[in-house]
């Protein structure tokens, strides 16, 4: 082993193992980038100059671009947010948004430079390395993974610390070898674009069948129900509202032991995606009094970007014992009081979306 990899980080030792082709090296990411520039001391701008901004919601994780950004006045900006130019790596530093990746290269800047969101990391690149190089390399799963592995902070709250950032090994071709790579990769990326675009409009069309049928049963903006049907309050036909906890420092790095379903584990469809499953240890699940999942349980998301999003748990689910973590609610419905498939319908649909909503805070 080189040198130079006895030095990578044991986190992604494995990887930087692996052989590279002639003219490769491995190198630190921090190497050849600089990892959260400081201002330089000679940029000034009027207060009332319009300047980008970029929040975390602007950034499109599909494809990795920022999509929505954002103008602002310089004075609503200069203090407080993370400061970036033109050709800039974004990295999104916070769960869930580092692995759902939101990433970017600041592009099209109003005079070159912006502002956004204090949860991003910027990388710099230096002259050995371009930022398409270093941006399709951060937006791999496997050294996303890597990046998880290295959170700080308490659950809900972790982020990816700046020093593992530029610590972590990247392998380093000559920048013509980089272009060329990046030209194809960005050439099979819109060809993939152009493939999401069809499908999610063909999705869009088949969407809108389930929410007519909604429409028809519970209406749309009604006010007065029909005769028979009177409205109650959620709380009337529950026998049970609650969220679920995690052990101290998180599910991370638990391989086995009981499920816990979080807001990435619910479809936007009511149902479930195990592909990133987390556990909690037996004994603590064993512990804990409220968040044990039953069937014909509604699990309803409590915070985050997904707010409000909803799944049932019917006779399909594959777990006997799992639970909730601390941003799901899970809503029991009281014996003979309603059928729970009746109030995951009523909260799927878009009036029950629409009563979640209007009780949103933060």
């Amino acid at each position: 082993m080189t040198k130079a990899t006895r030095e990578i980080p044991a986190e992604n030792a494995d990887m930087a193992r692996a052989g590279l082709p002639d003219g490769w090296r491995w190198v630190k990411l921090g190497d050849v980038c600089e990892v959260n520039p400081p201002r330089s001391r000679n940029f000034k701008r009027a207060d009332d100059a319009v300047t980008t901004f970029v929040p975390m919601s602007a950034v499109d994780e599909a494809r990795g671009a920022i999509a929505h950004a954002q103008t602002r006045l310089f004075a609503e900006v200069r203090r407080g947010y993370t400061f970036f130019v033109e050709g800039d790596v974004l990295f999104a530093k916070i769960t869930p948004c580092m692995q759902n990746g939101k990433h970017a290269i600041a592009r099209g800047l109003i005079g070159g430079v912006g502002f956004g969101t204090t949860e991003f990391h910027v990388l710099r690149p230096k002259a050995a390395v371009t930022p398409e190089w270093v941006h399709w390399f951060l937006r791999q799963p496997r050294v996303l993974r890597i990046a998880e592995a290295s959170f700080t902070g308490t659950a809900g709250q972790q982020r990816v610390p700046e020093q593992a950032l530029a610590e972590m090994a990247v392998p380093l071709p000559p920048l013509a070898e980089q272009k060329r790579i990046a030209g194809i990769l960005e050439g099979q990326m819109a060809a993939v674009e152009r493939a999401r675009a069809g499908a999610a409009a063909q999705l869009q069309a088949a969407e809108q069948l389930p929410a007519a049928y909604l429409r028809a049963v519970f209406g749309s903006g009604r006010t007065e129900p029909p005769a028979g049907w009177r409205w109650v309050k959620l709380g009337d036909v529950l026998c049970s509202l609650e969220t679920g906890s995690r052990p101290p420092g998180g599910a991370m790095g638990i391989l086995e032991g009981i499920p816990s379903i979080s807001a990435e584990h619910m479809t936007r469809h009511g149902g479930f995606d195990f592909s990133s499953l987390r556990y909690v240890p037996t004994e603590f699940y064993q512990q804990m009094k409220r968040g044990h999942i039953h069937r014909g349980d509604v699990l309803v998301v409590k915070d985050g970007a997904t707010t409000g999003k909803v799944a049932f748990v019917d006779e399909y689910f594959p777990y006997r014992q799992a639970v909730v973590n601390e941003h799901v609610f899970l809503c029991r419905v009281a014996p003979g009081i309603a059928d729970p498939r009746y109030l995951f319908f009523w909260l799927w649909g878009t009036e029950g979306q629409r009563a979640v909503r209007s009780h949103f805070q933060g």
